[in-house]
């Protein structure tokens, strides 16, 4: 009787030892698909953590704009073509500030402070035919209303980046006879051909550094081709 009994309870031991063997095994195959699919999920996402940077071919782009000195904002515009960091407040001796504004106008961006509207600088992306150089540019198309008996191309500053060109007169009387760009400078970059940026400031500036002037320089494809 003892050997009878003990059969079938090795028997059913058996089958519950076999039973509970199955249920293990899809959990050990699930941890591993899970695991397997999140390390897969981490590398599909890491391409996606680094930014491509821009080239510098065709039509003057460049390499993504570094970081803007502490107290500076960056202004970027891929369609007006330029980028600059600027002093977001005018300081001046006696301790009056006023915030600097930024507009844009058709192709031309203003900077002016916000209590003295009338007081403006300008930066003006002028697009010409590549077969030009800069200077030939400047004497045929930018010279149109001037009277070249008295006003000449004379370049003024010269770096590795640009070379920079003002319309001379000689005297106060002979530069109100240097036509629509006699106030302001003509940049031409290196790497941007076809293009000058007209840069007007005045007489004075509102600006607390020139971190605008040296930070400027040419944005994206010209929009227009």
């Amino acid at each position: 009787m003892k050997s009878s009994t003990f059969l079938p309870i090795l028997g059913i031991t058996a089958l519950m030892l076999l039973l509970g063997a199955g249920c293990v095994a899809p959990s050990v195959q699930t941890q591993q698909t899970a695991r397997t699919d999140e390390e897969l999920i981490i590398v599909k996402e890491e391409p996606f953590l680094e930014e491509e940077p821009e080239t510098n071919n065709d039509g003057g782009r460049m390499a993504a704009p570094e970081a803007c000195e502490e107290g500076h904002l960056r202004y970027s515009n891929d369609t007006l073509g330029f980028t600059f960091c600027y002093s977001p407040m005018m300081f001046t001796n006696g301790g009056y500030t006023s915030e600097i504004l930024l507009k844009e106008n058709e192709e031309t961006l203003i900077l002016y402070p916000k209590d003295l509207p009338d007081f403006q600088h300008t930066i003006t992306r002028l697009r010409f035919d590549e077969t030009l150089n800069p200077k030939e540019a400047i004497e045929t198309l930018y010279m149109k209303d001037a009277d070249k008996s008295v006003c000449t191309v004379v370049e003024i500053n010269k770096t590795s980046e640009y070379t920079e060109y003002l319309l001379v007169g000689g005297d106060l009387e002979n530069q109100e006879k240097c036509g629509t760009y006699k106030v302001g400078s003509l940049r031409a970059y290196e790497n941007t051909p076809g293009s000058l940026f007209y840069i007007t400031i005045g007489q004075d500036t509102f600006m607390a550094d020139d971190v605008w002037l040296k930070t400027l320089e040419p944005r994206a494809q010209d929009p227009n081709n």
